[in-house]
């Protein structure tokens, strides 16, 4: 009895250990798979007033045509939003929304309906919601109506849900995000600003001039893209855009070079 005993714990012992090695090659084979898949790289997009889509590289500042969209509409684009899906979302100078996928440039109409009790016009960037992996649509209206105001675009309904109102301007502004949920704009003025803006009721939290843009309000054309803790403005008149790069550690803002496109959006997305 004692010798049969000892044979049971034996061939115990040899199973057990050969369900541990299973279940270690099983977890070591899904480790590795998990780690072998690369990370998404994110490319800056730009889009100027002739409806061409660019990529620009924030490293050498070169900007790079990638074609031409093309919507059903004779206006122009006036601003420009992008998911991180690479799912674009761009607003005509006659208040209508489409969207466009930044790797082919296929256009499709929108049902969003056009003023609903908003200006026709304004910026928009999507802002990501954390840890969630959604994002939301923010806008913000133009100088035509004021005063001017942080409002969201349900994707579903397109249907526009008020914030607040900015309390220290009613100038036109263009909005973007950064990679930890904040929003902020850049307004326009003598100089142009640029803000950091609370979602939930659209105050005013923080102001940075930017001395070296001082264009005349209403006149000009802008956009605006983070780049790491950074910013890279692009202001300019219809036959130019003008680069900037705000260095938000330094607090200081250089431009880096005149490119003959007028830019009216920027945003990030997967490289295509």
């Amino acid at each position: 009895m004692f010798c049969n005993a000892n044979i049971f714990i034996f061939f115990s012992i040899i199973y057990f250990n050969f369900i541990i090695e299973i279940i270690f090659l099983v977890t070591s084979n899904t480790t590795t798979t998990s780690e072998s898949t690369p990370s998404t790289s994110t490319c800056i997009y730009l889009l100027d007033e002739d409806n061409y889509l660019f990529q620009f590289n924030p490293t050498t500042f070169d900007v790079t045509s990638i074609g031409m969209i093309n919507c059903s509409t004779t206006a122009y684009p006036y601003s420009m939003a992008l998911q991180s899906n690479g799912k674009a979302w761009t607003l005509f100078t006659d208040g209508n929304l489409y969207t466009f996928d930044i790797k082919t440039a296929q256009c499709q109409n929108t049902s969003y309906v056009v003023d609903q009790d908003e200006p026709i016009l304004f910026g928009m960037y999507f802002v990501s919601n954390g840890s969630n992996n959604t994002e939301t649509l923010y806008i913000s209206g133009d100088s035509s109506n004021p005063p001017c105001h942080l409002a969201t675009i349900d994707l579903n309904t397109f249907e526009i849900s008020i914030i607040g109102y900015y309390e220290i301007t009613s100038a036109r502004s263009e909005l973007t995000g950064t990679n930890d949920g904040r929003l902020f704009g850049l307004f326009e003025g003598a100089p142009y600003f640029i803000a950091e803006i609370n979602q939930t009721n659209g105050q005013i939290l923080s102001e940075t001039s930017q001395n070296m843009i001082q264009y005349t309000s209403d006149s000009s054309h802008f956009a605006f893209v983070p780049y790491l803790s950074n910013f890279f403005l692009f202001v300019g008149y219809p036959n130019f855009t003008d680069i900037f790069l705000y260095d938000s550690s330094t607090n200081t803002t250089t431009k880096t070079k005149t490119i003959e496109n007028g830019i009216v959006g920027a945003g990030m997305s997967t490289c295509t």
